[in-house]
């Protein structure tokens, strides 16, 4: 195992509030992941509407080539509509915090007590929101994924690099008398070279997504 990937694993599952967590290649990749360990050739998944592109594509053309067919809840705040959509082979509910484009908010607790009384897990995507705004597994998701070159990572980037600036300029300001090549050599310490060296091995963690599963015994699902 990576311990690199494993302490990022472990920071996004607590950062969650899950149990653990798994980081995989893109965003794409965990919903495909989460939902491939719930539904298979035969299932059916039951999804909001207010979606990425990306993952409206993976519903509604790739995952019927594996069997998979997915209904989508046009007004995901109609709970009678999510309820109306299962099916006796139905495996999962999936949305997103912050519905695309609209950015409508997620019913957590509505839409995971119409999946629950029915034995159905519910999965969110909580890529934009982040664990800072929001935390679906606290409000009744079982899991959540995360695609973190979007906002996770880009934070995480930018602290980095503001605490690097700052440490080279705390370090000139002590070492060097004053200089009019000290502007210069902090400025060329961040040139765009730079920039991209520092950043290259955070932007390789940030292409990562993560699952993060709920703490047994919160639900019965």
């Amino acid at each position: 195992m990576n311990p690199t990937q494993a302490a990022f694993e472990d920071r996004v599952a607590s950062l969650e509030g899950g149990v653990a967590a798994l980081a995989v290649a893109s965003g794409q990749a965990a919903e495909t992941i989460a939902l491939l360990n719930l539904a298979e050739n035969g299932g059916h998944i039951v999804s909001s509407a207010s979606l990425y592109g990306g993952t409206y594509n993976l519903f509604h053309y790739t995952c019927p080539k594996l069997g998979i067919e997915v209904s989508f809840v046009n007004d995901p705040d109609d709970l009678e509509a999510w309820r109306s959509a299962i099916r006796p082979n139905t495996k999962a509910f999936y949305a997103e915090t912050l519905g695309n484009p609209k950015g409508d908010v997620l019913d957590f607790e509505g839409v995971a007590k119409v999946a629950h009384d029915n034995g159905i897990p519910l999965v969110v995507d909580n890529t934009l929101a982040t664990p800072f705004l929001a935390q679906p597994l606290a409000h009744g998701a079982d899991i959540v994924v995360h695609s973190a070159t979007k906002f996770i990572g880009v934070t995480e980037r930018r602290l980095r690099r503001d605490r690097r600036r700052r440490h080279v300029q705390l370090r000139s300001e002590r070492s060097l008398p004053p200089s009019p090549n000290r502007t210069r050599a902090t400025t060329d310490s961040f040139s765009p070279n730079s920039r991209r060296r520092f950043s290259r091995p955070l932007r390789a963690q940030g292409s990562v997504a993560v699952l993060a599963r709920r703490r047994r015994g919160d639900h019965p699902v």
